[in-house]
């Protein structure tokens, strides 16, 4: 007895198979919205679109990194400017003191005003200023941690 195989059928299986397949991977890119779904799908473009996410990501912590630079130096601008404030109030105090027409008593007031402004707002800007920088890095005000913006460390 003689065995043969039917290589029309096997082929109109094979081909099945194959249509079959092809209809799967269709299914699936239409039930997800995605051209790529598995790296069968296309290997090269899955190198490029792993590349794409990573580089977005660190975009996204640049921009944060950025954001949280841009934070820093604001706080530090308004420390700079109490500071500013205290010292333009008390050469206020010195220039309207040095005034020829100023008695001694009034001189002694304006020396007294001068000191308290001075103790005060001193005082008022350490206990901010610790209050933030206990949260924060203090080292971060000084200009120990590096932040890079557009290529270049500030």
């Amino acid at each position: 007895m003689r065995i043969g195989t039917n290589v029309l059928s096997m082929n109109a299986r094979q081909s099945l198979y194959e249509n079959e397949k092809r209809m799967n991977v269709a299914m699936e890119h239409l039930a997800t919205g995605k051209k790529l779904n598995n790296a069968s799908d296309n290997p090269a473009n899955v190198a490029i679109v792993t590349r794409m996410h990573a580089r977005a990501s660190g975009m996204r912590v640049a921009i944060r990194n950025n954001e949280d630079a841009i934070s820093m130096l604001r706080t530090a601008e308004a420390a700079l400017q109490t500071v500013m404030n205290i010292l333009q109030r008390m050469r206020d105090l010195a220039v309207q003191s040095a005034n020829g027409t100023n008695s001694n008593a009034n001189r002694d007031l304006l020396n007294k005003e001068l000191r308290l402004v001075w103790f005060h707002k001193q005082i008022k800007f350490r206990k901010w200023f610790l209050n933030y920088y206990n949260r924060k890095n203090s080292s971060a005000f000084f200009g120990t941690i590096p932040y890079k913006i557009k290529g270049k460390y500030i």
